[in-house]
């Protein structure tokens, strides 16, 4: 009956295997370099100077290699906190549909159709935006459901969104589609899209989506 090996007898396999890498990589090294500096196998200190100058050209490709990574890092740093100062304020002004103005079936008191909308439009950095002019569009089709686009000449700092009106542009939007629409749902169908421009004169444009870009001024 054979005993079983314990683990603290010998070598396990995986150290076996690294010793077997880091010897044929020793090896195909030590050919490169006969192969190179044309040695002789008794050479010892013909292959102790071709060895030190392999190394040293090895430890400067690292050395060029990581000044090259710390240096994009560094390029990609300086690239964010530009990237952070120029839409610093406009990523703090922002617009969504609040409220929904419904007319109801009187006798049956169900949403049958939608007149109006309010947006909400609040700009939360320190500095006033200009300029801000955008509409209402339907989620689904992207189409306009205002009547007209809104405009705010100067949208102030403030912890409350300021607050606009638009009516539907058939007047009454007819909501019979959705069934029985649940009044507390419908604002999310629709999203509000605008342009302004910063205190520092820098033309943005705000998307359905949330999405921010800067634009060349109309």
């Amino acid at each position: 009956m054979s005993e079983g090996k314990e683990p603290g007898d010998g070598p396990s396999r995986p150290l076996l295997l690294d010793w077997t890498v880091g010897g044929l990589m020793f090896v195909g090294v030590a050919i490169t370099i006969q192969a190179v500096f044309h040695l002789e196998a008794g050479s010892a200190a013909e292959w102790v100077s071709a060895l030190a100058t392999v190394a040293a050209l090895a430890a400067a490709v690292y050395a060029g290699q990581a000044a090259w990574r710390q240096l994009r890092i560094q390029q990609r740093a300086l690239f964010e906190q530009a990237h952070d100062k120029e839409t610093g304020q406009a990523r703090l002004v922002a617009g969504w549909v609040s409220t929904i103005h419904v007319a109801r079936n009187l006798s049956t008191n169900q949403i049958i159709g939608m007149f109006g909308l309010d947006v909400a439009l609040r700009n939360a950095s320190e500095l006033p935006v200009y300029e801000l002019s955008g509409w209402v569009q339907d989620r689904e089709t992207g189409g306009s459901v205002a009547r007209a686009p809104f405009s705010i000449q100067v949208l102030e700092p403030a912890a409350t969104p300021a607050k606009e009106t638009i009516l539907m542009r058939t007047g009454l939007l007819d909501l019979t589609a959705l069934g029985d629409p649940e009044e507390h749902k419908l604002p999310s169908a629709f999203e509000v899209e605008f342009d302004f421009r910063d205190s520092a004169g820098k033309w943005w444009h705000r998307s359905g989506a949330g999405g921010l870009s800067a634009v060349e001024p109309a």
